[in-house]
């Protein structure tokens, strides 16, 4: 009883350890974007202005001069400086007015009055003394859309820029998407798993679901190891909802040479949109761990206590299983194990299999052990005398 708690209870502890890893794993999977279709419409390329303002204003000195502007203004980039707002003209402006003027789109010029109106005989107008100051942009010349070459081309997204100049010289402006591309979720396998040619380690399982929003779309689940060709796992009709694919059973074939290897699972629909590319690291071990080396390391009439060394291997060592004989005694992961309820006096033999990530196995020596016996034989009965002499 005792040996089958401790067996039960380190087997609960292995396998919560083993989610956590795996759950850990998964969270850290990175996905590619899904990419959908889109409408582009295509346009010429022309050269345009574009204006910087400077900022700051530049005295230019004062003068007299018939006051008149507009009592606001305003700059962007594509117009460069506008005026707007109310007229002003002597004689109605008043002492501290301020209006502005335009040169060009370019040149900005700010007046403020200074003291009252006064009639100009020789002009025969009303003027103002005014200081005068000036702000310019610089003018920069870039590409920019020009007129319609063709509408609604259809294709992937990112194919051309959103807004703004292809490589092939024309300028594109996306639209509204055409197709939704599918997506997809890999439920089998989780990522890092270790196979071999050993039984339930020999084949990698791919399951999952997937979605097109577009219903009656043909959406082909695909799959790829490492740089291999692309190959199918299945095809679908969509519903518009959720879909299962799967489970495809790939065998692990001596192909795959032992070491790191790269799954990406992925769905492409009839549009040629394809889903984000889900990518799962596995590893192949074919090579047993290294021999332990089981050794005594105490005994009584009813227990016996083994150790032996640690083995190794490059999926890492997944268990011990201790034998006597062919009787499997119990399972565990450190490298000590104590017999009880043994036979005072009994020679048994012990093995130790050690298990890696990926089932291969390796055998121990084997260790004789014959228990101590403390018990004194039974006192002798029966004594009595068969013969007697003189001398006796």
């Amino acid at each position: 009883m005792k040996l089958a708690n401790c067996f039960f209870g380190k087997v609960v502890f292995l396998l919560f350890l083993l989610c956590f890893v795996l759950i850990s794993a998964n969270a850290q999977i990175k996905k590619a974007e899904a990419v959908s279709s889109y409408f582009y419409n295509k346009y010429t390329t022309q050269q345009v202005n574009r204006y910087t303002d400077n900022g700051s204003w530049s005295y230019l000195g004062t003068s007299h001069s018939g006051a008149q502007g507009y009592s606001n203004y305003g700059f962007s980039p594509v117009t460069g400086y506008t005026t707007s707002g109310s007229w002003i003209s002597a004689p109605n402006a008043s002492a501290g007015a301020t209006y502005y003027g335009i040169g060009d789109a370019k040149t900005l010029y700010k007046y403020v009055a200074v003291g009252s109106a006064w009639w100009n005989y020789y002009d025969n107008g009303w003027e103002y003394d005014q200081e005068q100051y000036q702000k310019t942009a610089t003018v920069t010349l870039v590409d920019a859309q020009g007129t319609l070459v063709q509408s609604n081309i259809v294709a992937l997204d990112g194919t051309y820029p959103n807004n703004g100049k292809h490589s092939d010289g024309y300028w594109y402006i996306k639209g509204s998407v055409v197709n939704n591309a599918p997506s997809i979720e890999v439920i089998n396998p989780t990522n890092n798993q270790t196979f071999s040619n050993m039984p339930t380690y020999n084949s990698l399982h791919i399951s999952g679901s997937s979605q097109d929003l577009d219903v009656g779309n043909t959406i082909t689940i695909k799959y790829q190891i490492d740089s291999g060709t692309p190959q199918t796992i299945q095809t679908l009709v969509s519903n518009g909802m959720s879909q299962i694919f799967g489970p495809l059973n790939i065998a692990v074939s001596s192909s795959l040479t032992e070491g790191s290897h790269i799954l990406k699972v992925w769905a492409e629909d009839n549009f040629n949109d394809q889903s984000s590319i889900t990518t799962r690291t596995f590893n192949v071990d074919r090579t047993a761990p290294t021999i332990p080396e089981l050794s005594l390391v105490s005994k009584t009439e009813t227990n016996v206590k083994l150790a032996w060394t640690s083995s190794t291997d490059v999926s890492g060592i997944s268990k011990y299983d201790v034998y006597h004989g062919t009787m499997l005694l119990a399972t565990v992961t450190d490298t000590t194990y104590t017999v009880q309820w043994l036979t005072p006096g009994t020679a048994y033999n012990f093995s130790i299999i050690a298990v890696d990530n990926a089932g291969n196995v390796t055998s121990s020596n084997i260790l004789n052990v014959t228990t101590s016996d403390e018990t004194p034989p039974t006192p002798p009965t029966g004594l009595s005398v068969l013969n007697k002499t003189l001398s006796s």
